[in-house]
């Protein structure tokens, strides 16, 4: 993302730049508004960028009154996906019938499953799975994608970070990383399942949230980015509601 920030005052700037597209800002971190055209004026004389984006409702709202000329836009691709805890781990329901059915189907084909909890004490599990699931070698996002992960793994512990791993017969079947947001809200950052194991998906996300965050309220999934598979997979849990995402374009 070619990360860059500068301070401007008491306020925190940073910028990024995806692969070579145009650079855009993320919104500026800020005590009051009135810092605001004070900071996106110096970020536009530094950069000559237009674009802010990843922007909650409140933040582009904030933008739009002090910018009334700027365009937002609504960035579906990015929306995150937020589950109620409870259902997931229950899949009471007819909504759910399918989810029931793929882990029965696991438990009945592989009923000698187990389920490992990560600590530092065996954090090589979780590397050991990291490896064996990534196979898609020739995909430049999917690469990056493993080396974010390997990175997170290696500061597991300073990440505060929790994770989970299935195994069939020893042999790795899915594994899945997240952490607590707040006190109500579980962030799952990546799930990895070996599809040759039939409901292998379905099994480790039940029971990572089982395990790990029976305690919260929800469950936030991320985004989609816009892959199709990816959507439909999501949408099949029945989020219970999107925390949406937009872009602000300043007039040139």
């Amino acid at each position: 993302m070619n990360y860059k920030y500068a301070l401007i005052g008491d306020s925190l700037c940073l910028l990024g730049s995806y692969r070579g597209e145009p650079p855009f800002a993320f919104f500026p971190q800020i005590t009051e508004d009135s810092e605001l055209d004070f900071c996106v004026n110096e970020i536009q004389n530094q950069c000559d960028t237009c674009a802010f984006r990843p922007l909650t409702s409140e933040m582009a709202e904030r933008m739009k009154r002090i910018f009334p000329d700027s365009v937002i836009t609504p960035r579906r691709d990015l929306f995150d996906y937020v589950y109620s805890t409870e259902q997931l781990i229950n899949l009471t329901g007819r909504r759910f019938h399918a989810k029931r059915n793929h882990i029965n189907t696991f438990i009945s084909l592989y009923n000698n499953y187990k389920y490992t909890s990560i600590g530092p004490h065996n954090i090589t599990l979780l590397r050991e799975a990291v490896d064996s699931l990534f196979t898609e070698r020739d995909n430049e996002d999917l690469t990056d994608e493993y080396g974010a992960i390997c990175i997170a793994v290696d500061a597991f512990e300073e990440l505060g970070l929790s994770a989970g791993v299935i195994t069939v017969d020893g042999k790795i079947a899915a594994y899945s990383i997240g952490e607590k947001m707040n006190c109500d809200t579980a962030l799952i950052h990546t799930e990895k399942a070996d599809r040759s194991y039939n409901g292998a998906y379905a099994i480790i996300n039940r029971d990572f949230l089982r395990a790990e965050f029976s305690d919260t309220l929800y469950v936030n999934r991320e985004e989609d980015m816009g892959i199709k598979g990816l959507r439909k997979a999501k949408l099949s849990y029945n989020p219970i509601y999107f925390n949406e995402v937009y872009s602000l374009t300043l007039p040139q």
